[in-house]
């Protein structure tokens, strides 16, 4: 009903079928951006085998880590638009649709998509892999952080970040290097350079 030829995956799975639409979940887009680095994972998440082709029959399924086992969480084809445009996340290409019936299946998992209105990139993470998260603050960081970060990447971890806010007005405030605060972002690669000489 909202294109002629749905497609459930476009020519892969990528960070770009991830547009964030008016829900406020950007911490859970984050971790699906972060799944989609992991072909393994994303498999075991979203399964591949799935489709509107022939065989159809208005039902997808995903699997999520909770409460220690898989579960697997089915879902209709049922999408909330405007103007039929899909409202909450979407796919650049308009005709491809596993990011936003992810996000059905994961609010489906949480009780609504009034629920994942803020929330936690690592729980995400932790339902989307059955692994443990840890956390590191840039200014308690040890040493060595910027080899474990380039590890974690290697071994096909799920790695994201946030710049904290210390109060309401900081919420969606811009840095001078264009990161928006209190937002959430995914790390798909790692390197270090060297020190901006301001004279220079």
């Amino acid at each position: 009903e909202i294109v002629k030829n749905p497609e459930f995956i476009l020519g892969g799975a990528t960070r770009t079928d991830i547009c964030q639409g008016e829900l406020g979940d950007c911490w859970l887009l984050v971790a699906i951006a972060s799944l989609t680095l992991n072909d393994n994972a994303l498999a075991r998440v979203v399964p591949q085998d799935q489709s509107f082709g022939p065989g159809y029959a208005g039902i997808f399924h995903f699997q999520f880590w909770q409460h220690s086992e898989w579960l697997d969480v089915v879902i209709d084809d049922r999408l909330p638009t405007f103007r039929d445009r899909l409202i909450f996340l979407h796919s650049a290409d308009h005709s491809e649709f596993w990011s936003a019936l992810l996000e059905k299946a994961y609010a489906k998992l949480n009780g609504s998509y009034e629920a994942l209105k803020g929330g936690s990139t690592i729980e995400a993470m932790e339902d989307f892999t059955g692994g443990v998260a840890e956390t590191f603050a840039t200014k308690e960081a040890p040493e060595n952080f910027y080899e474990i970060l380039e590890k974690a990447l290697k071994r096909g971890s799920l790695v994201g970040c946030s710049i904290d806010i210390r109060n309401a007005a900081e919420s969606e405030a811009r840095t001078p290097f264009g990161l928006i605060k209190g937002h959430a972002y995914s790390v798909t690669g790692i390197d270090q350079v060297g020190e901006v000489n301001p004279c220079g």
